[in-house]
């Protein structure tokens, strides 16, 4: 099940979409768009793990990713089940506690947009004290 979404966004990012190429590059500075020829991305990398109330999620509408972050709630009925986000791109996510995406993984995505799913490893970090989650993409060449 795919379990990456690249989702256009009006703030702040390195990852840019080309809207009349239709590829992505990735800039060193956070990029503005301009004259609509640019969009700005971000990656979000999802689990199905159990979400918890308040957790970050992606939800669908009739089954289709509608580019839609969501804060999960138990009392919303979905259509399907949100996805968890458990890395990403979105600033804003990762100062709320999300884990960053690296930027080999950028690096690569960049030369495979067609990925739709990657293999994710969770693991706790030794010494760890908050014993939080943390996840390791796994890149098969």
């Amino acid at each position: 099940m795919k379990n990456i979404y690249l989702l256009p966004t009006d703030k702040l990012s390195s990852l840019v979409k080309n809207n009349k190429s239709n590829r992505l590059f990735l800039g060193v500075k956070k990029f503005i768009q301009r004259n609509g020829i640019y969009t700005n991305q971000h990656i979000y990398i999802t689990s199905e793990e159990e979400i918890i109330d308040g957790e970050k999620c992606i939800t669908f509408i009739s089954d289709k990713c509608m580019g839609r972050l969501d804060v999960f709630n138990t009392f919303v009925s979905y259509s399907r089940k949100p996805l968890k986000i458990i890395i990403t791109t979105d600033q804003n996510l990762i100062n709320d506690g999300i884990q960053v995406i690296d930027y080999n993984f950028l690096q690569w995505f960049i030369k495979n947009t067609s990925c739709e799913k990657i293999e994710v490893i969770k693991y706790h970090q030794r010494g760890d004290v908050t014993f939080k989650d943390r996840y390791k993409i796994i890149i098969n060449h």
